[in-house]
């Protein structure tokens, strides 16, 4: 009845037109979804909000640099990475009930956390000392409960107050579990108790890279800076272990020299009163400021003292912690055959003239993952040693001075 008052009132040309228009409709409304559906995937694969990963929802993104990729570039290298369907993985778990339940929730989390009272100056739950011998084993820095307030990613806020900074930790990684496994235990327990909000990063560079620290620092960095808006930069060596939890990881008016003495070097602390290295903190602006760490360290040594004459020449200077608080414990290791010796002392003979020319403003890299696992943000960082070597030739080759 309908379709013959529709031919009467109209003619057959309604029809088509009627047709038309609901084929034209379908299609814009699939092509909206898709567009949404797009947006969607390239939020979970190359954002962090603090919601996503903070769940667990999200465990790997691919970095999209050079102004981007497209949907289906990073949702193929999303499968290529992980081995799994996107559209069965992510897209229907976008679209889930339970993960919009979770966004709302954790929205209202941090409407809530942004609230609190901020923290006290001094943290109430320190001990002190802590009760760790020069044996080091898992056991000893185990917190069960501490381990089980770590959310996925390895990120954790005070529930009770808001932290007095946002701490991103970076360690530079290569082929030292054992010492990773237990900084990452002795880690959380005390940045819990000194009420921190935090994130740690283990940044590893693909073999068959020489192990270059300053490069996988900046890479940390600049990785970190992409994830969330970090009020504190903890650069932390993974072999390097906190002895006092009163030393708090936190940053101020001028960088921060965490370690004031290490086990490793005996009775004298520090080789030399002007090392700077090990654990140190910046701000995001005074990282910056100095172009931070330089790229061209491959190999072992001196890219630390290269960064402190970078702070000097910036203007700024080290505060070192004292050392009723600021031991750690340390261990003499081989160098890895993987990292030979570099040409460190050619590079610090011109440190002052390179401050400008590279540093983390100049960094390249290939970031091949960011995973999130369960007690760290794992990244996977490589690099062309032989471009940047040859691009700072004049710098490698540097002649003595007379």
């Amino acid at each position: 009845m309908i379709r013959y008052i529709r031919r009467r009132l109209y003619g057959d040309g309604y029809s088509i037109v009627f047709c038309l228009f609901k084929k034209m409709t379908k299609r814009v409304i699939a092509t909206f979804f898709a567009i949404i559906s797009c947006i969607g995937t390239l939020t979970i694969l190359t954002s962090y909000n603090g919601i996503l990963h903070g769940h667990g929802l999200c465990r790997t993104y691919v970095n999209l640099s050079n102004g981007g990729c497209t949907c289906n570039q990073a949702a193929a290298n999303f499968q290529k990475l992980n081995n799994t369907s996107l559209k069965d993985s992510v897209l229907e778990e976008l679209a889930s009930k339970s993960l919009q339940k979770k966004i709302a929730q954790s929205k209202t989390d941090d409407k809530q956390y942004q609230k609190l009272a901020l923290c006290p100056e001094t943290p109430p739950y320190l001990v002190g000392r802590i009760n760790i011998t020069e044996n080091l084993t898992l056991e000893e820095v185990t917190d069960p409960e501490s381990l089980k307030r770590v959310m996925f990613g390895g990120r954790y806020r005070p529930p009770d107050c808001k932290a007095r900074d946002h701490a991103a930790i970076i360690i530079p990684y290569r082929d030292r579990k054992r010492d990773l496994d237990v900084q990452l235990r002795l880690l959380h327990q005390v940045l819990q108790r000194q009420q921190c909000e935090y994130m740690i990063f283990v940044v590893e560079m693909a073999l068959p890279t020489a192990f270059n620290k300053g490069l996988i620092n900046n890479a940390g960095f600049t990785t970190a800076m992409m994830i969330n808006k970090f009020s504190c930069v903890i650069f932390q060596d993974v072999d390097a272990f906190m002895m006092d939890d009163r030393n708090l990881y936190r940053c101020g008016s001028d960088p921060r020299h965490y370690l004031a003495y290490s086990t490793k070097y005996g009775q004298k602390g520090l080789p030399y009163s002007d090392l700077y290295g090990g654990v140190i903190g910046f701000t995001p602006d005074q990282f910056r400021k100095v172009n931070g760490f330089s790229n061209l360290y491959f190999g072992w040594g001196e890219e630390d003292n290269d960064l402190t004459i970078r702070v000097k020449h910036a203007g700024l200077k080290y505060v070192r912690s004292s050392k009723d608080v600021g031991g750690y414990l340390g261990f003499k290791h081989d160098h890895d055959e993987t990292n030979p010796e570099g040409s460190a002392f050619s590079l610090i003979r011109n440190a002052k003239a390179r401050v400008a020319v590279e540093g983390v403003d100049t960094i390249r890299f290939r970031r091949y993952a960011v995973e999130y696992r369960e007690l760290y943000t794992w990244v996977l960082i490589g690099v062309d040693q032989a471009d940047i070597t040859q691009k700072y030739k004049k710098y490698f080759d540097y002649p003595m001075k007379s």
